[in-house]
């Protein structure tokens, strides 16, 4: 990973600015500069911005969402480069981690919960490289419904909530000298991203899904039609490297006790 040249946008054009060097807190090296302004540019950018409102009040609203969701979508397809400069500038990469990914079927199912399902189907081991990144292909996970057979259906149906997960992916990160690091990465394009019924949403966690069209390379040669793409950073701090114990350490034999879909009803059981 390399710094890149940091300059001033003032007016419409670039500029060439000395200014403060950028540390890597890992090893306080120089990685790069950040350049200074000078009172005359900062009252030149100030009326630049000042005229520049004119014409964007000016603009119509239609025209003003194209261009930010244009640079929405920039900022998406810059995510791993945005990524690695954050990661250079606030702390430093972890190589040698042992990740561990697992996620459901496309019927929102874990391999343990489906006996028609491999051992081990849809879940793997890596191992972070020199800068800290690792990689694999899989399929899009889907959202699922939790078990409502319980104490937990019932307080779903008093409440009128529905019992469904967004889709996500799992991710368990571990390396001795460092806290274990448990989190999900969502799908920006799941339905129940605002009402998951774990609460377990954030928009820190939603992933920077990018869909691909049928004529863009994939990094497979056997990859046909649309493919998609996500990039995503974690942050881990130092601390005790600890693993849980797996919640479930049997695989189900039958497929009769897979969750049933409750829809949510805007008229909650107690009200009745």
């Amino acid at each position: 990973m390399t710094y890149p040249e940091i300059r001033l946008f003032i007016d419409g054009a670039w500029v060439a600015q000395a200014g403060d060097p950028v540390l890597n807190p890992a090893n306080e090296e120089v990685i790069g500069e950040v350049p200074r302004v000078t009172p005359a540019q900062l009252e030149e950018a100030v009326s630049a911005a000042s005229r520049g409102f004119e014409i964007w009040k000016r603009t119509a609203p239609d025209k003003r969402a194209e261009i930010i969701l244009g640079a929405a979508q920039l900022l998406r397809t810059r995510a791993r480069e945005i990524g690695e400069i954050i990661t250079l500038e606030q702390g430093k990469p972890i190589a040698d981690a042992e990740i561990d990914v697992w996620h459901s079927s496309t019927e929102g199912l874990y391999e343990n919960q489906d006996p028609s399902q491999a051992d081990m189907n849809l879940r793997g081991k890596f191992t972070s490289d020199s800068d800290g990144r690792f990689w694999f292909r899989t399929i899009k996970p889907a959202g699922y419904p939790i078990p409502i057979n319980g104490p937990v259906g019932a307080l779903l149906k008093a409440q009128g909530r529905h019992n469904m997960r967004p889709a996500h992916l799992h991710f368990l990160i571990y390396k001795e000298g460092y806290k274990t690091h448990i989190s999900q990465v969502y799908s920006p394009d799941d339905p129940f991203l605002e009402t998951d019924v774990q609460f377990g949403v954030t928009k820190a966690l939603i992933a920077p899904y990018i869909k691909h069209a049928a004529d863009e390379k994939a990094p497979a040669d056997d990859v046909t039609g649309e493919w998609w793409s996500m990039d995503y950073t974690f942050n881990v701090d130092a601390g005790v490297a600890k693993l849980p114990r797996p919640p479930i350490q049997e695989k189900a034999t039958s497929s009769d006790a897979r969750p049933q879909y409750l829809p949510a009803d805007r008229k909650p059981a107690l009200a009745e």
